[in-house]
């Protein structure tokens, strides 16, 4: 899996350069579970979130992938930078049930990971509040 990582990775700085404008999204992790009333298949996330996003000249930054509960996110957002490695993600989106997102994220080099908030609701308005770690490729 490394070594088609690193290839993948290699490929697209040689199409697309280094300016970290493109992003593929690979997979997640969860610091909570999903309620078992909440239509969630095998009531666990899923982790393989792959997608694709680009980030325009003015930080505007629109993409897609498969959410952590089985649905396709289409979204617009804008990404703000604290300085060249790290920063932030505002978005609105489909696929969840806020329409608006956002969280924080780090870059060493061509690997990023962004720190989310995680949110499960179930029927009767109960809500678990965690954490989401994303992982995924910039160039």
């Amino acid at each position: 899996m490394k070594k088609i990582l690193t290839i993948i990775t290699l490929l697209t700085i040689s199409l697309f350069g280094e300016d970290y404008k493109h992003q593929i999204y690979l997979t997640s992790i969860h610091s909570i579970k999903p309620f078992e009333d909440n239509n969630i298949k095998n009531n666990k996330y899923n982790n393989m979130n792959l997608g694709y996003s680009y980030r325009f000249d003015n930080n505007l930054k629109i993409g897609a992938y498969n959410n952590s509960v089985n649905k396709t996110t289409v979204f617009l957002g804008y990404e703000g930078q604290f300085n060249d490695n790290f920063g932030f993600v505002i978005a609105v989106g489909t696929g969840y049930e806020s329409p608006i997102g956002g969280g924080l994220y780090g870059r060493y080099k061509n690997f990023r990971v962004d720190l989310l908030p995680a949110i499960s609701v179930d029927k009767n308005n109960n809500y678990r509040y965690g954490v989401a770690l994303g992982a995924s490729l910039v160039f």
